[in-house]
């Protein structure tokens, strides 16, 4: 029986989201953080809220990691200016928010200061707000580049709504994802996408593969290339 429109667009959701979590080659905590000056651990919530606050760190890419490859991720809880600071000079500054919490980076050796408040955009507050994540990720560009774009037609065919286009944009997108060798070796995929809302549903996950182990077994697979005939 064939699927209707909403039924391949609901697939195409689920594989987008799979997809998303081969995004990084690796990955690499940053957990060495203050706030105004004292101890703040990745998860713990704020000591204060009030006014505008400050997170620091220093941050070290792995010498094989290339740097046009390097994303430093970041969700500190609020809005922020942070400022990276390269070992031998030079800074640059961005502008984070629950849209933007990906940065390049320019050096290997790098300081990271923040002014933030506890608000997301439009001065909507946060009322609890936590240090979230810190991590140097080295990013698989082809795969970020396929689930950005995968991520984009989805929109337009929500945003189009039954518009002649739709079943060409989903023929393409389909194609595409049927072109990838998806990686199958049961304990690293798992591991790698145990947090993923579909694995939250599983009544017991297997024993998991320690997160940089079950990257570097994933990228010794043939995992996520075009298939050849």
């Amino acid at each position: 029986m064939q699927l209707t429109i909403a039924q391949r667009l609901d697939r195409l959701k689920v594989r987008t989201a799979e997809l998303s979590h081969w995004r990084e080659r690796a990955i690499f905590p940053l957990r060495n953080w203050t706030f105004g000056g004292e101890d703040i651990a990745i998860g713990q919530a704020w000591p204060d809220r009030k006014g505008v606050v400050h997170f620091a760190s220093q941050a070290n890419v792995p010498a094989d990691w290339p740097l046009e490859e390097t994303r430093l991720q970041l969700d500190l809880g609020g809005e922020s200016l942070i400022t990276l600071t390269y070992e031998g000079g030079g800074s640059e500054s961005f502008g984070l928010d629950p849209y933007h919490q990906e940065f390049p980076l320019k050096g290997h050796n790098l300081s990271i200061t923040t002014d933030s408040v506890a608000r997301f955009p439009f001065g909507e507050p946060n009322r609890q707000p936590k240090l979230n994540r810190a991590r140097l990720a080295w990013q698989d560009i082809p795969v970020h580049r396929l689930s950005l774009l995968l991520r984009q037609i989805v929109e337009a065919i929500e945003a189009l709504d039954g518009h002649d286009v739709v079943p060409h944009l989903l023929d393409a997108a389909e194609t595409a994802l049927r072109s990838l060798d998806w990686p199958s070796a049961t304990a690293s995929y798992v591991s790698r996408t145990a947090n993923a809302e579909w694995q939250q549903k599983i009544w017991e996950l297997p024993e998991l593969i320690k997160a940089r182990q079950a990257f570097r077994r994933m990228s010794a697979q043939p995992s996520l290339q075009p298939m050849t005939a």
